[in-house]
């Protein structure tokens, strides 16, 4: 399932040297709510921001994939 959010902060880090990001999201659907979302660095767009509208790819509500919104 593909859900559109917006990222409210974005921080990096590292676990055993591989590069991994902890998002905290608000979906469109509920907009006043704060989901976190951890994902690899090979699995997310370069360079993500706070602000950026995104598409998050889950399943069975496990995320998947970050894209970048077009």
């Amino acid at each position: 399932m593909t859900r559109e959010a917006i990222i409210r902060e974005v921080h990096q880090y590292d676990l055993h040297g591989v590069a991994y990001y902890r998002l905290l999201v608000s979906y469109s659907a509920e907009p006043n709510s704060v989901q976190e979302v951890r994902i690899s660095h090979d699995s997310i767009y370069d360079e993500p921001a706070d602000g950026d509208q995104i598409l998050v790819e889950a399943i069975i509500n496990v995320v998947t994939e970050v894209r970048r919104k077009v």
